[in-house]
């Protein structure tokens, strides 16, 4: 006890001590300023949770002034949550100095958050991946010398991605239904598999959001959901037939709503009794129409790669490379088939036409494919003994690895 009680009055000397020399020097005294000058702690260096909090508010401001969406800050929300989590599993504490955060964070972070918060790799893979642009975002405003996590890279798995194929679009789409509700829900799924609109876009779509484009048809615009990123669809025929039955429906009427939407809960709960109704074998949720729209509907019908990366409101390229990369399958057998069919000798080859029709990607990514095509075509030819569909696989085989390489 003597012991505890000496320590204790060392302990009132010392901060007796910082608050005569804070006095002396007429800064504010409040407990926090103590309590930090007698830890050590320097005023001006920031916590974790501090420069979280700033991002946050910050990136709210933009949120207000519409440069970003609701659903990205709703994940900078939820980053920060899963940190404080972190810091009381790991560190039995609410708190850390910038300072203190070491390279092995971000590995300590992702255990954490795969074994303890159960979460998938992608998920994990997000919440770093946003992390680190707020930790960037402290070097850039120097509360950081370096950037800790900088040596970490965020890798992700391609998730298995549902879709339709047209014989199961047509058969939910004629598809008579004795029940009201079935009969709203399908044309909502196949007005999303034509346009390729999330949930959140079909749910909120206003009759303000249809123009008429310079081509005189109709076109629907709207920022997407998640991005921000503007969406311009045009209005394929199915698409206008079904905002057309619903343009006198009383709920639409009364919400200001071009097509009655239920909530996504209930949704997908009746897309689930539509798949057993029909005999679809395939678990319907409200994403795996804009899968349908992106495949289906567009790749699978000569709609260059580029153009649906638009359509489907793609910051970047890439995205819809990363999502769709397996269904462009269809598109490589057609582009081989057309090399072997129409140039006899390899220098013929323009691949500026081919892009047009088959790929969307850019003329330097194609034409450097076929400069190794060219090089070894003979080769190939040879080694398939001319058999068209070993060509194709060696083609396609080539040409995927040097377009997910690339681009």
């Amino acid at each position: 006890m003597q012991t505890i009680n000496r320590r204790l009055n060392l302990i009132k000397a010392d901060l007796n001590k910082k608050h005569l020399q804070l006095e002396a020097l007429g800064k504010p005294i409040t407990a926090e300023i103590l309590k930090n000058l007698y830890l050590g702690v320097d005023e001006n260096q920031k916590s974790l949770l501090e420069v979280m909090n700033f991002y946050y508010d910050r990136f709210g401001e933009k949120v207000t002034s519409g440069q970003k969406s609701k659903h990205s800050l709703k994940c900078v929300y939820t980053t920060r949550e899963e940190v404080k989590l972190f810091l009381k599993h790991q560190f039995k504490r609410t708190d850390m100095q910038l300072k203190e955060i070491k390279s092995s964070f971000t590995e300590d972070f992702e255990h954490f958050l795969m074994t303890h918060e159960k979460e998938c790799s992608n998920t994990a893979m997000k919440y770093i991946r946003i992390l680190k642009r707020i930790l960037k975002f402290a070097v850039d405003q120097e509360w950081l010398p370096t950037h800790p996590l900088a040596t970490f890279k965020c890798t992700y798995k391609e998730p298995a991605r549902g879709r339709l194929t047209m014989e199961e679009v047509v058969t939910i789409y004629t598809k008579e239904f004795d029940v009201e509700r079935l009969t709203e829900v399908r044309d909502v799924f196949i007005f999303s598999c034509y346009t390729g609109f999330a949930y959140k876009d079909v749910f909120s779509f206003k009759s303000d959001d249809i123009i008429t484009g310079i081509d005189g048809e109709k076109w629907i615009v709207k920022n997407h959901a998640n991005t921000n990123t503007p969406e311009r669809v045009p209005l394929l025929p199915i698409a206008l037939d079904i905002l057309e039955k619903y343009k006198s429906h009383r709920w639409c009427i009364d919400k200001n709503r071009l097509l009655p939407v239920n909530s996504n809960q209930c949704y997908n709960g009746y897309l689930k009794e539509i798949a057993r109704i029909c005999g679809v074998k395939k678990r319907l949720t409200s994403h795996m129409a804009r899968h349908t729209f992106a495949t289906t509907i567009t790749l699978e019908h000569d709609v260059p790669i580029e153009t649906v990366s638009q359509l489907l409101g793609h910051k970047s390229i890439k995205t819809t490379l990363q999502g769709f990369k397996r269904h462009l399958e269809y598109r490589l057998n057609k582009f081989s088939n057309y090399i072997l069919l129409n140039f006899s000798h390899p220098y013929h080859f323009r691949p500026h036409s081919a892009f047009k029709l088959f790929t969307g990607f850019s003329t330097a990514a194609l034409t450097a494919f076929m400069h190794t095509v060219i090089n070894a075509r003979p080769k190939v030819i040879a080694a398939a003994n001319t058999n068209t569909h070993q060509l194709n696989s060696v083609l396609k085989a080539k040409f995927c690895n040097h377009l997910f390489n690339t681009q």
